[in-house]
Formats: C-alpha cells, sequence, structure tokens
C-alpha cells in the first residue's frame, strides 16, 4: 500500500497486519451506602430516660475488577519475497517498481528537492498487540446515615440520634435523653483486575532484493524488513477505594421539668454521643500482564548493482554505503598571527578531512562536502568565494577511508568585539545528488579568542583620599605562542580614561613586548584632585590590538569618605594619613580638615594655625544603632533596631521581629542575631552566586573524569556506608554550595558530597527513601519526594530541620493526596513545586510553604508521569512513562504539546526517564534508561505539517507533536547527540536515572541504578 506524504515522500507499507490490543477489564462498581439508623423514643412523662438511637448500616463491599483481555498476535508479511528495480524518468523524477509472489507496485518519486526526498519501504512483521489494561476495584460504600427534616431542611445525620428525655411529673425533674447511635462501618473496596497479556510478533518478508545501475539513486530508498515487535502486557488494575465509616449519632436532649411546681427542678442531662464507624480496607491491586514472549523474524536485504548495458552484475551486499565524517581541524592561514589561537574575524581554513565508507557497498563518485555552523555559536564559519563546497571526484570502496585533498578556506565572522573567550561550532555535511548522509554531521567546536587580554586591575591603597599617592596597576596576558608589542608584526596599546576627580584624566601606552605565555605589568601612579564622597567610581580601560579595539574593561575603584561636618561619623584626616581610623572630634573651616583630640591639640598650638580657634566647629555624635529596615521602608521612621536576620539582610525592631517570626515566609530563618552587630553590606544571600556558568560541552570528545565516594557501591547487595547508594535515583548540584546531593533512594537517606574533591561529606534521613530531589534557592531547602510515604517534603540543606510536608500520606485520588510522587520540580518565578503523582495520573502543585494548590493533568494527558522541568518559555514539560512522550504544559494546566515518536518501536517507551532542560543552551536532556544513555534534543523550528519528517533522515530523531498542527506548521524535538553504552566499567552506564550539571566546572553528574553509583563525565 502506498502513502504519499508529499511528492518528494513516498512510503509504501507491505508489512504484516499489527496484532490487535486487549481491550480494558471493565472497572468494578461502587458498593451500596448503608442503611440510616433510627433516632430514640422520647422518654416517657414522669422523668423517663429517651432511647437510644440505632446504629447506622454497614456501607456495601467494592465490586472487583475484570481483568483485561489478551491480545492477538502480529500477522507475517504475506509477501514471501520483493523485487526493487530503480530507474530514471528525468532529472527529477525517480520510477521505482515493487513486484512480488502476490503484488506489483510502481512509484514516481520527485527528487528537485533532494534533501527531503525519500522513498520508505516497508515488509516487517506486524508487531504483536498489546494487553489490556486490568479493571480498577470499586470503592467501598459509605456507612449509614439518618435524615431528619427540620423546617423543610433536610440534614444527613451518620448513625441514629437519641431519644429525648421524657418532661417529669408535676414538681418532678426531667429525664435524661438517650444515647445517639453508632455510624456504619465502611465497606470494603474491590481489588484491581489483572492486565492482560501481550502478543508475539509476526515475521516479515524472507527477503528484499533492489537492484539497479545507478548506485547513487540508493540514497533515496530506505528498506524496512525487521520482524514484529512483541506486545507489552497489560497495566495492572488499581485497588478501589475503601468506603468512610458513618459519623456517630447525636445525644438527645434531656427531658424538661414540669411546669406545675417545678421549682428548683432540673432538667434532664444530654446522653452521649454515638461512635463514629470503620473506614473499611482497600483491595489489593491486579497483576500487570506478561509481554508477548517473542518478537517475529528479520528480513534479508540484497542491493545489487548492475551493468546498464548488460545486465550483468557487477557488485552486491547486504547493506548499502554509508559516509562517515570523523574529523577535520581548523587553523589560521596568515603567518603572521599563526600562533595556535583562532581570532575573530581571522583567516582560516578547514583541513584534514576524513571520510570513511562503512557501509557495505561502494559508494559512488559525485558526493559534495560542505561546512555550516551551529546557529546559536557566536561566531561563524565564512567561506570564501569558491570554497562553499567540494566535489569528490572517485568512489570509496567499502570501509575505505580517505583524507580529503582539499582545504576549505574562509574567515570567523565576528560578533562584536570582546576579549573574553567564546567557540565556534563547525558542522560537516556530505550529500549526493543533493541529498544527505546522516553520518557525514559532525559537529566540532573550537575555542575563539584574542590572544592578549586585560587579566587584572588593582590599586593600592584601595580606598584613595586627596594628597595621597597611589599606584594602579594593569597585567596584561598572552595565551599564544608568540611575542606580542610595539617591535612584533602585532603592535598592543591601550588607554586608560580616569574620573575627573583623578588629577590623571587619560593614560596611554604602547606595550614594548608580551612574551609568548607570558605576561606584561605596568604600575601607574594615580591621584585624586578633588574628595571622594565614600562611593566607588569607575575608570575605563580599552585595550588594542593592531589598532582595533578588543576588550573594555570597567574597574570600580573605592574613595574614601569626604570628612564634611554635616554627616555622620568623620575620621581625623591626619590619622588617615598614617591610614589609621580615629573618630574626629572638630572640624576646622578654615583647614577643611578633621580633626581628633590629639591632632586638635597640635593644631591649636603651631604658629600657622592656631589663630583658627574661631572656625573650629565641634562635631556631634550620631548614635551607631541601626534602624529598623522596616520602618524605614514604609514610613521614612528612624526606629532603632534590636535583631539582625541574615536570611533577609535586614534590621527589625521588636514590633516587626514578631511579624517576621509569624510569616510562613520568614519563620524558618535560621540567621537571626540579636543586635549589637557590626554594620553588614548589603549581598543577595538569596540568590545562586554570581559565576561564569558552564555548560556541559556535547560536541567533543565526553569523558570519564571520575565518581562519587571511595568506591562503588555492588548491586547485589544493599550498600549502607557512608558514601555507597543502594538504588540513587537522583543527583542535584547546590550551586551555592558546590555539592552533589544524592537520593540513596533503597537506604533512605540524602547524600552530600563535595563537588571539587568528590568527597562525602555528610548525609541525612527522609521518611521511605526518596525518588527525585529539586532546590529552592529562595529559602535554600532541598525538596524531596516520598515515594513510599505518598508525601513531599522540605528540608534545611543540612537536612536538620523539616520545613513542612504535603500530602495526606494515604494512596488515594482525594485533592489533598499523592499517590506514588516520583519527580519534581521547583517554579522559577513562583517557587511552587511541581511533582508527578504517578498513580493518580497527574501532576501536583504545591505551594512554596506546603499547601497543595491544584492538580493538572488528567489520564488522557498524562498516563504514569515521571520526570519534570520547567523550559526557556516558563512551560512544564514532563515525561510520560506509559506512552514514552514529552507533554508540555502551562503553569495553569493547559496541555499544548505532545511529543511523540513516529518510529514503530520508539526507544523512549515505558521506562523511568528522568528529564532536565539546560536553560542556557535550549537543550533537553532524556535519561533513557532501558538503552542506558542521554538522549539530548534540540526544540527544531515548526516544519510543515504536510511532510512528518521535514529536513530529518529518521523517525527515531524526532518527538513530533500529536495535537497536530499551528498555523499550518507542527512542532517537533531533534535529538543533536545521543551517549552512553551499557555496561559497568568506568565511562559506561547502566539504568541511567537522575542527573545535573554543575556549572561551575561544566561536569555531568549521572546516577545508575543498576551500577549503584554516581558517574561524573565531561
Amino acid at each position: 500500500m502506498a502513502t504519499s506524504c508529499t511528492d518528494s515522500i513516498k512510503i509504501i507499507d507491505w508489512s504484516g497486519e499489527v496484532g490487535s490490543d486487549g481491550s480494558d477489564g471493565q472497572a468494578g462498581q461502587k458498593g451500596s451506602k448503608g442503611e440510616s439508623g433510627r433516632s430514640g423514643h422520647l422518654g416517657k412523662s414522669g422523668g423517663g430516660r429517651g432511647d437510644d438511637g440505632d446504629s447506622g448500616g454497614n456501607g456495601g463491599n467494592g465490586t472487583d475488577g475484570l481483568n483485561g483481555s489478551h491480545a492477538s498476535d502480529g500477522k507475517s508479511c504475506p509477501h514471501t519475497s520483493v523485487q526493487i528495480t530503480i530507474e530514471s524518468q528525468s532529472d527529477n523524477l525517480l520510477k521505482f517498481n515493487m513486484s512480488s509472489n502476490i503484488a506489483n507496485e510502481s512509484v514516481l518519486l520527485d527528487i528537485k528537492d533532494a534533501s527531503e526526498s525519500v522513498l520508505i519501504f516497508r515488509a516487517n512483521g506486524g508487531d504483536g498487540g498489546n494487553g489490556g489494561r486490568g479493571g480498577d476495584g470499586g470503592a467501598g460504600g459509605e456507612g449509614g446515615s439518618v435524615v431528619l427534616t427540620l423546617l423543610f431542611t433536610s440534614l444527613n445525620e451518620s448513625g441514629g440520634n437519641g431519644g429525648k428525655g421524657g418532661k417529669g411529673e408535676s414538681g418532678g425533674s426531667g429525664g435524661n435523653g438517650g444515647n445517639g447511635g453508632r455510624g456504619g462501618n465502611g465497606g470494603h473496596s474491590g481489588n484491581g483486575g489483572d492486565g492482560g497479556n501481550g502478543a508475539n510478533g509476526g515475521d516479515a518478508t524472507n527477503q528484499v532484493i533492489v537492484t539497479t545501475s545507478h548506485p547513487e539513486y540508493l540514497i533515496f530508498l530506505q528498506v524496512e524488513c525487521r520482524g514484529g515487535m512483541s506486545g507489552m502486557g497489560g497495566e495492572q488494575g488499581r485497588a478501589g477505594s475503601a468506603g468512610l465509616g458513618g459519623s456517630r449519632g447525636h445525644a438527645g436532649s434531656g427531658g424538661d421539668p414540669s411546669s406545675l411546681n417545678g421549682a428548683g427542678k432540673k432538667a434532664g442531662e444530654k446522653g452521649k454521643d454515638g461512635q463514629k464507624g470503620d473506614r473499611g480496607k482497600s483491595g489489593q491491586e491486579g497483576k500487570a500482564g506478561e509481554p508477548g514472549s517473542k518478537s517475529g523474524q528479520s528480513g534479508v536485504k540484497k542491493f545489487v548493482i548492475v551493468d546498464s548495458k548488460t545486465g550483468q552484475v557487477l557488485e552486491q551486499a547486504s547493506e548499502m554505503y554509508d559516509l562517515v565524517v570523523s574529523d577535520f581541524e581548523l587553523k589560521t592561514t596568515d603567518v603572521n598571527t599563526n600562533d595556535g589561537i583562532i581570532e575573530p574575524g581571522e583567516a582560516v581554513m578547514i583541513t584534514g578531512l576524513k571520510i570513511k565508507n562503512e557501509g557495505k557497498l561502494t559508494c559512488p563518485s559525485g558526493v559534495v562536502i560542505s561546512f555550516t555552523s551551529l546557529a546559536s555559536s557566536k561566531f561563524k564559519f565564512l567561506p570564501n568565494a569558491g570554497q562553499e563546497s567540494f566535489t569528490l571526484n572517485t568512489s570509496l570502496a567499502p570501509q575505505e577511508e580517505i583524507v580529503v585533498p582539499h582545504d576549505f578556506h574562509g574567515t570567523v565572522g565576528e560578533n562584536g568585539s570582546s576579549g573574553l573567550e567564546s567557540e565556534i561550532t563547525i558542522i560537516s555535511q556530505a550529500t549526493l545528488l543533493g541529498k544527505t548522509f546522516n553520518n557525514s554531521t559532525l559537529p566540532k567546536t573550537f575555542k575563539v579568542q584574542y590572544p592578549v587580554s586585560i587579566e587584572s586591575i588593582s590599586q593600592d591603597p584601595t580606598a584613595l583620599r586627596p594628597g595621597k599617592a597611589a599606584t594602579l596597576k594593569i597585567t596584561l596576558n598572552n595565551a599564544s605562542g608568540i611575542p606580542y608589542g610595539k617591535y612584533t608584526p602585532n603592535p598592543v596599546h591601550y588607554v586608560i580614561t580616569f574620573d575627573t576627580r583623578f588629577v590623571t584624566k587619560t593614560f596611554e601606552e604602547q606595550v614594548q613586548l608580551i612574551p609568548e605565555n607570558g605576561k606584561y605589568e605596568k604600575s601607574i601612579p594615580i591621584e585624586l584632585e578633588q574628595a571622594g564622597d565614600g562611593k566607588d567610581v569607575l575608570i575605563t580601560t580599552n585595550l588594542y590590538l593592531r589598532g582595533n579595539l578588543i576588550e573594555t574593561v570597567e574597574t570600580k575603584i573605592p574613595l574614601a569618605e569626604t570628612n564634611d561636618s554635616s554627616s555622620g561619623e568623620r575620621f581625623c584626616d591626619k590619622c588617615l594619613d598614617d591610614e589609621e581610623q580615629t573618630q574626629a572630634t572638630h572640624f576646622c573651616k578654615t583647614c577643611a580638615l578633621h580633626f581628633c583630640e590629639e591632632h586638635l591639640t597640635l593644631h591649636n598650638k603651631a604658629n600657622k594655625t592656631k589663630f583658627h580657634v574661631d572656625d573650629l566647629v565641634e562635631l556631634k555624635k550620631e548614635s551607631s544603632v541601626p534602624h529598623c529596615t522596616k520602618c524605614f521602608d514604609e514610613a521614612e521612621e528612624k526606629t532603632n533596631a534590636t535583631h539582625h536576620c541574615s536570611d533577609c539582610d535586614a534590621y527589625f525592631c521588636e514590633l516587626h521581629l514578631t511579624l517576621h517570626n509569624k510569616s510562613n515566609k520568614t519563620k524558618f530563618h535560621t540567621g537571626l542575631k540579636e543586635l549589637p552587630p557590626p554594620n553588614s553590606t548589603k549581598s543577595s544571600a538569596l540568590a545562586q552566586p554570581v559565576f561564569k556558568r558552564k555548560t556541559f560541552s556535547l560536541f567533543g570528545k565526553i569523558e570519564y573524569v571520575g565518581k562519587l565516594g571511595d568506591k562503588y557501591g555492588n548491586y547485589s547487595r544493599h550498600q549502607r556506608d557512608p558514601g555507597l547508594f543502594s538504588l540513587p535515583h537522583d543527583v542535584k548540584i547546590n550551586a551555592m554550595t558546590r555539592q552533589a546531593f544524592v537520593s540513596d533512594y533503597l537506604n533512605g537517606r540524602i547524600q552530600v558530597f563535595d563537588c571539587a574533591t568528590k568527597k562525602y561529606l555528610y548525609h541525612f534521613s527522609v521518611p521511605g527513601g526518596s525518588r527525585s530531589i529539586a532546590f529552592d534557592y529562595n529559602d535554600k531547602t532541598l525538596l524531596v519526594s516520598g515515594t513510599s510515604t505518598n508525601k513531599v517534603y522540605k528540608y534545611t540543606w543540612d537536612g536538620k530541620v523539616q520545613v513542612w510536608q504535603a500530602g495526606r500520606g494515604s494512596a488515594g485520588d482525594y485533592p489533598d493526596e499523592i499517590s506514588t510522587p516520583t519527580c519534581l520540580t521547583v517554579d522559577p518565578e513562583t517557587s511552587d513545586v511541581y511533582v508527578t503523582d504517578m498513580c493518580n495520573n497527574r501532576i501536583a502543585v504545591i505551594s512554596h510553604d506546603g499547601k497543595i494548590l491544584r492538580t493538572i493533568g488528567t489520564i488522557k494527558e498524562i498516563n504514569s508521569g515521571w520526570g519534570v522541568d520547567f523550559n526557556n518559555d516558563g512551560h512544564l514539560m514532563a515525561y510520560d512513562f506509559t506512552s514514552g512522550s514529552i507533554k508540555v504544559f502551562t503553569r495553569e494546566g493547559e496541555l499544548i504539546h505532545d511529543m511523540r515518536s513516529l518510529s514503530v518501536s520508539p526507544e523512549i517507551e515505558w521506562a523511568t526517564n528522568y528529564i532536565y532542560f539546560e536553560r542556557s543552551t535550549g537543550y533537553l536532556y532524556l535519561s533513557v534508561h532501558n538503552w542506558h544513555r542521554i538522549n539530548v534534543y534540540e526544540d527544531c523550528n515548526f516544519v510543515e505539517s504536510k511532510d512528518e519528517l521535514g529536513q530529518f533522515e529518521s523517525y527515531d530523531d524526532l518527538l513530533i507533536d500529536r495535537l497536530g498542527p499551528r498555523n499550518g506548521k507542527t512542532r517537533c524535538l531533534r535529538i543533536v547527540k545521543r551517549f552512553g553504552e551499557k555496561g559497568s566499567k568506568h565511562g559506561q552506564l547502566f539504568s541511567p536515572t537522575g542527573f545535573d550539571v554543575d556549572h561551575h566546572t561544566g561536569e555531568l553528574y549521572i546516577c545508575e541504578e543498576t551500577n549503584n553509583r554516581v558517574s561524573v563525565f565531561k
């Protein structure tokens, strides 16, 4: 059967039929509600006691869910042998003729747009169906209740009410009221049904033989003849929820005293309330269905090249040709700058291109080689005119490798002046008739920088004052292998521009010489002309190479405060000359100087200044006690503070301290200190430290660099010693403390390691173990998913304080219940916690202070969620365990994308996969648990919906939005990197789970569940 996606994409599917899936078992019915208890009768007149109310009836039991049915087997391909021939109809049209024992078919393929043209021929065995899901057990019924009607308003009361006491006889007291009835017990819930078994896959065709006299046409053909995959067993049904016990009956009221001669008589006493009924028992989950026992047999492919005139067979093989680019280098071409450094705007060449035919058929001549640059690179390779591509006019035999005899000349395109290091990523590409070889696109990253840079600018002393000489020191660094300076072909000079308050306004120097891989230092005398105000001033340094500006650095220089008598605490100017701070007591208007008591005495004795007595002003002492930050911010009032909180970096009076200690956001702060402390400089304690972030490099060689702990654990037994793991599930790097936190699942603890040394530091216990952790930097806390306790916890980083816990701890589906929480993440904008509520097929949203706000998602939108993280658009990305898809939600819960593979056997289905979104690069990382590797995706531009594959070669490389096109285009995720291989040696992975990047070093930490270890790569 032929399917035309477009004129340039055809799919011919002669595969066997896919087995049908088993039907889902029917859910059990909810138990009936218990009967109502009756109210007691009134007591007899004369002080008689009222009767007790009856107990409410027990709730009925829920029925069991039915088993899911078994799936049917996939059918074998009915075509026992297939012949395919290829011939040209015109320059842009190929004809494919297909024949078998039962069918003949011809298809025309338009190759005008060769980059997208492809014929996909399938003669696969049918996949076995998946078993049906077991039905859920019915919920138990509620305990009985009684209905009272008061003033036409119905009220449900569980259990019977006690009777009212009888009225007293003449002169007698009223009787006691009866006791309320006991509420009925809740019914037991039904058991979940078993899942149905998966079915076997069918066999593929015996063989597919492709014959052509033009081997170059094979690049437009993809042949599939694999056996059908065995089906998956059905998911087990869930147990029903237990019925709630009926509530207790109300006590009867006491009887009234007699109205006749009742003086001094009492009313009867009220009876006792009944007891609440017991909750029913929960049923058991059903059993998961067994997967199909076998996959189908794959067929044989044969590619035959014949002579166009004689029909003689020239070559044949079981696989076609496949060109792979393994390496190339980027070098400078200017002899004056051949220093091993690639500069922005420099003339360069791509050389040493290695290409190999790793297929089993000779690759024909006419392969065209070219290079592009990664769109996100700061710099681009700009080929010279006529150097855009090179055509290889020789064929390559199977397994033959050559160095292409051609250099590609061009320049490194500039993107603004900067002396900081950056990168350029160049991607190779080999095409045949305009069609790209999949394995020819090799990205390589090269450092781009200027050879000289400003290493540092410093001044001594650190604070400047008028009339006090100081020194500014500038240090230049040469990172290249040749000297730079005035007497070389590469002159260097710099210009320093000072603030107007300096005596020297500018300083410029031609650098004599900076030796190869060496430094140049210069000390420059500076002096203030005007007094400072205690604030920093900027000086600007511009560095020039070969007359071109390459770097600009602004440096803050602190100035000593001006000692004028109108401000607060002042220091003696004479003592400051000796670099001592002594509080001034007087100010001389004539000298414009401050004096301490000792220097005031000298001032008043000196012949030049002893007549300034009338110009002396005594300074008033101001209180050094800090003022309450809140009082000043809210009402501009200066109220003396009594405490300082280092977490808030704020001062508080007694009133605001009380409010601080009651607030949910601040009551757990541990940085409170009673004043008087020294005045503190304002710092951002709540944000991550500012540093140059490094990302994990995908395009160079990924190397194993170490592990956490002293030795690896052993999968055969639990490892309880500190530093060893038993099923580690997640790791998160604390950017503020440079520590790695690891959830050691079976040991029920969080272990903490130093990222620099990879050594164990400490650990703390968490209830029931955790599969996922996350940091909230706003209050320096750690979020932990309690998978087996059905709760989410928040701890301080040292684990000593549990701030809150969310969830009732029961595995139910009420709004305040979480059933098997798996992975979680913190919203970077709101600090809300998003956790996958796996067994309820939803995501729970928890506030910063531990309240469950809402849930998002339904069973149709997310079935058994696992990994979660936010992307740069502020949308939540969630991995769906069952469908192997990436779901994208808004914060409010709207499903906007459903990214799935179109492959017949998706590689990421049915696995406990974790996800991580790298915000600085926009890449999405996914741990592929069952395939023991890490997949990295990029968010592609929209591609036309009429073209399912777009510009891509393989379904396995794409996750496409199944919600369909928007504005005629469809969103997709594309694989940019796969890495990892199964094993237990250094550098291998076995069942990877959670992972994270240390942005100080660019190292990637990966938990391995089966290897019981955390490996580090770079």
